[in-house]
């Protein structure tokens, strides 16, 4: 297909700004990029993208959900008006860093900011000391600042609120409605106007006033990876933009039928990210992302917005720790993928059945744990949750808290076996716990070099290593 100009594909949508273009292109595709064509999306000089007119013109989206975006619209518009006459004082010298896209649980442990706090002044991250850090999350109900650390409700509102004069308020608030009008006026020619509504109303005017010398950092997480927050889309913000990677697990599997029809985040939405540098786990990410992705990246260790406790009980306590992948309930996102229910159903058996043919063999008792990693929700598969529900009732394994210290539980276990390839396994493998992937599914290839040998594919050497771990070298 020949490259068309993005400004012909807008004829009958907002006359958007550049950077709101190519937000809004990438926000079309990343809702529903499984049934887009390959040649629907253009990729042009400097790594712009753009989409076929066609896409544009098919793209629907639900009566609810865009009554739903017109009320948050005019939420904020009440809330700029409002604070149009702001008490708050402003310090025109006072750096910021901005972090977008962390989850209430990822800010906040136990309701404190504690450790937020001490994760992002860790030396690894190079964040300025004297920078206040403003995190984006709209949890309004907890606490809202601890030292240089604040949580905001929306971090362009808080600009327009705290960085600006009156003087300047008025005149962004004036380019605000007229914005709002403006939506209104067009709203209905095209739905996917609504996917960028907030961005074109009220967040460009913010961010193009604001002093890009003020600004030290802008981070935000995999949660945006089709996208990034507008800010990202601004030049004037070159070397400040990172993507804190918050697993490791993100290589992906090498499966014997690659063809299969599977989800799949496209390579190619590497190309026309606006992101300066990815901080990634380990080596392995960072090479993935360096050779095939060919974008720059740092490796900066296990990234859990906590840090180890300060002290740690080093009785180990735990025999053998799980780490599971908790089955999503919509079905396109695990066909022809190790992501299903059953096979995570089989991969938690195959461990506890381990476990039992060893203590009938040494006559032991083998104390068995799994650890979520986050909390149950309506999007996890309930039968999944069911079947975990019923083995710890009957005592075959000990269901932990999602939010119990990751790292405190890795270094009170004797074994620690993980599903491919989540994050644990690399912690325990740092904290010297005997630590391993498992998987007999018979859709991987056999495991790449650089987890080889710590990569178990069959049943029979699984219980070899817990049999060596667990009893042999008691």
């Amino acid at each position: 297909m020949t490259e068309k100009d993005p400004k012909s594909m807008l004829d009958t949508y907002l006359d958007f700004p550049r950077n709101i273009n190519q937000l809004f292109f990438k926000k079309v595709l990343a809702s529903n990029l499984q049934n887009v064509e390959k040649n629907a999306i253009i990729v042009g000089p400097k790594n712009k993208i753009s989409v076929a007119p066609a896409v544009l013109t098919k793209f629907r989206m639900p009566i609810r959900k865009k009554i739903m975006i017109v009320l948050i619209c005019v939420y904020l518009l009440i809330c700029y008006t409002l604070k149009l006459i702001s008490l708050t004082k402003y310090n025109k010298n006072q750096n910021l860093t901005f972090i977008y896209s962390l989850t209430r649980d990822q800010i906040y442990r136990k309701t404190k900011l504690v450790s937020l706090y001490e994760f992002l002044n860790s030396d690894r991250f190079d964040i300025n000391k004297k920078s206040e850090i403003w995190v984006e999350n709209k949890s309004i109900n907890l606490k809202r600042k601890h030292k240089n650390l604040y949580v905001v409700f929306d971090i362009q509102l808080s600009l327009y609120s705290h960085q600006f004069d009156f003087r300047n308020r008025l005149n962004i608030l004036m380019y605000i409605y007229k914005n709002f009008l403006k939506f209104l006026r067009f709203v209905s020619k095209k739905d996917a106007n609504f996917l960028i509504a907030k961005e074109y109303i009220f967040d460009n005017e913010v961010l193009n006033r604001i002093n890009p010398q003020k600004i030290d950092k802008v981070i935000t997480t995999q949660s945006h990876l089709m996208f990034q927050p507008l800010i990202f889309e601004m030049k004037i913000l070159l070397k400040k933009r990172f993507m804190l990677w918050y697993s490791s697990n993100s290589i992906p599997l090498e499966y014997k039928k690659p063809k299969a029809l599977r989800y799949e985040v496209p390579k190619m939405i590497y190309r026309y990210m606006e992101i300066d540098q990815h901080w990634v786990w380990n080596k392995e990410h960072s090479d993935y992302l360096t050779n095939t992705m060919k974008v720059r990246s740092s490796v900066k260790g296990p990234m859990l917005f906590y840090m180890p406790s300060a002290s740690t009980p080093v009785t180990r306590k735990i025999d053998v720790l799980i780490f599971d992948v908790t089955p999503s309930n919509n079905s396109d996102i695990y066909q022809n993928s190790i992501y299903t229910c059953d096979d995570i159903k089989k991969f938690v058996n195959e461990i506890i059945d381990a476990c039992s043919y060893l203590e009938k063999k040494y006559r032991i008792k083998i104390s068995v744990f799994l650890k979520p990693k986050r909390k149950y929700y309506t999007g996890h598969n309930f039968n999944y949750i069911n079947f975990l529900a019923d083995l710890d009732r009957t005592g075959r394994l000990k269901i932990l808290r999602f939010d119990e210290n990751l790292y405190d539980v890795v270094k009170v276990s004797k074994i620690v076996i993980g599903y491919p390839f989540v994050s644990p396994v690399i912690i325990g493998r740092r904290e010297k716990v005997a630590s391993y992937f498992y998987s007999s599914s018979k859709l991987l290839k056999m495991a790449p070099k650089y987890n080889a040998s710590f990569f178990i594919q069959n049943p029979e050497d699984l219980q070899l290593e817990m049999e060596k771990v667990l009893v042999l070298c008691r």
